[in-house]
């Protein structure tokens, strides 16, 4: 790769121990989700492992046996998946040659040759069998930044309580691959995705997406997301609100209808990132994370049979009610995917609003009256669809093509008839899969990516 050139403030070179803070380098900032405030972490070196060391917060009761299967895991396992997937490699930053981009993200940290794995009892809003989505880990990139509280280290927050302590250690296991690709998108925008007034960071959605597929390059499948999905949330209270559209794109917009909701985004952007595999090949994982693209354009470069988003978005939404196994429209016979069918509402509006992004299903007995709709919003019908030709008894696909993540809701309308079986479309049955029954996983957002809500470039100042 040729050298490449930024607009990006060098100061200095490393001239102290990395701003740590004081406890002999045990001192550590964390957040506190509840409070929105860093407070001080004093935690202990459980583990050095080959590409990871492997710390835990004082009194949070993790063994050394536990910090060595963490690292082991990574070291042996999720480093070189991740690595092999999703990283440019062979690349110049400053006249300095990187063979990957944790190589890269190191030097920008601590310039250990090791990621920081911080466990700790991640303060946030999870109430035992009343509130069961809990942060399960997250990444900050100031932490490799000349940032107000930066640890000054390539590191990754993993939780403790529930996890570890009531969850499977596998999901931990699936959390630090989440949250390491977030780590490798972060690094990568300073590479790929930089102008001349500073840095692009990847839309939420597309960094989540890929952060989805992380978990899937490590570990297969995720039967929480899948079913999260399947059932509209699960049967003990905890709706999700995917039956009324909402999906990923505008991420957490809904909030203030479900506490739930961004387990919806979650569930869609898996399923979504799943789908695009599916219809080419795993390197449209590297293909996006390399962009030079921030947003929906990312997507749609890698999948070069699409010219617009508004057809990427269509086909896909379509492939969720059709899930036909052989063409675009479905996941291709995936052992685990090809009984998915989207969630229907018992009752629909005739007018519904809907996000960019979203999309909703009627039945039509008879051509719908659809005026008065917005601006970006789209019908098509899905039996026939490559034609969009109204069939009675056929089922009305109303959706926002809108690629603006902070637009507004618009109005759709629909028949008033909520879709039915899908039993004229495909000839093989479906099954519902079991529930899980642990807490449900999410991820904090990146922290210093709130500044791209406007999608405005950082300046990233490197020490």
């Amino acid at each position: 790769m040729k050298k490449l050139f930024f607009n990006i403030f060098i100061f200095c070179m490393f001239l102290f121990s990395c701003g740590l803070l004081p406890n002999d380098n045990s001192g550590f900032w964390a957040k506190n989700f509840k409070t929105d405030k860093y407070y001080n972490v004093n935690a202990e070196l459980l583990y050095e492992g080959t590409h990871c060391n492997v710390w835990a917060e004082i009194g949070s009761g993790i063994t050394s046996k536990q910090a060595e299967n963490i690292a082991n895991e990574y070291d042996e396992i999720i480093y070189q998946k991740m690595v092999s997937t999703f990283s440019i490699k062979d690349f110049y930053f400053n006249d300095l040659p990187f063979s990957n981009i944790m190589e890269f993200a190191d030097w920008l940290g601590d310039r250990d040759d090791k990621l920081c794995i911080l466990l700790l009892d991640i303060k946030d809003n999870y109430i035992k069998d009343k509130y069961n989505a809990y942060i399960a880990g997250y990444f900050w990139g100031g932490n490799l930044l000349n940032e107000y509280r930066s640890n000054y280290r390539d590191m990754i927050y993993l939780d403790t309580y529930p996890s570890i302590t009531y969850v499977p250690l596998e999901e931990t296991f699936n959390t630090l691959a989440h949250e390491m690709q977030h780590l490798m998108n972060f690094s990568t925008s300073i590479i790929e995705r930089f102008y001349e007034e500073g840095v692009m960071l990847m839309d939420t959605w597309v960094d989540e997406g890929l952060s989805a597929a992380a978990e899937w390059v490590y570990s297969g499948h995720s039967k929480e997301r899948i079913n999260w999905f399947q059932n509209n949330g699960n049967s003990k209270g905890n709706e999700g609100l995917i039956n009324k559209g909402n999906n990923f794109f505008v991420w957490d917009n809904r909030e203030n209808e479900s506490s739930y909701a961004l387990l919806d985004d979650y569930a869609t952007v898996y399923l979504f990132f799943q789908w695009l595999r599916l219809q080419t090949n795993i390197s449209v994982y590297k293909d996006i994370i390399s962009s030079e693209h921030y947003d929906f354009n990312a997507v749609l470069a890698a999948m070069i049979n699409y010219s617009d988003w508004d057809a990427l978005l269509k086909t896909w939404l379509a492939a969720n009610y059709i899930n036909d196994p052989y063409s675009q429209y479905g996941y291709k016979n995936d052992p685990d995917l090809k009984n998915i069918f989207v969630p229907a509402p018992n009752k629909i509006e005739t007018s519904v609003k809907l996000a960019p992004g979203e999309g909703v299903y009627s039945k039509v007995s008879t051509e719908p009256n659809i005026l008065g709709q917005g601006i970006n919003i789209n019908n098509v019908y899905l039996t026939d669809i490559i034609n969009n030709s109204f069939i009675p008894d056929s089922i009305m696909l109303t959706y926002n093509k809108n690629t603006n993540i902070f637009g507004r809701t618009e109005i759709g309308k629909t028949t008033g008839e909520p879709a039915g079986a899908i039993a004229s479309f495909l000839s093989f049955g479906r099954s519902v899969l079991s529930e899980t029954t642990f807490p449900y996983r999410i991820g904090a957002e990146d922290l210093l990516r709130q500044r791209t809500y406007n999608r405005k470039p950082i300046i990233i100042n490197i020490e």
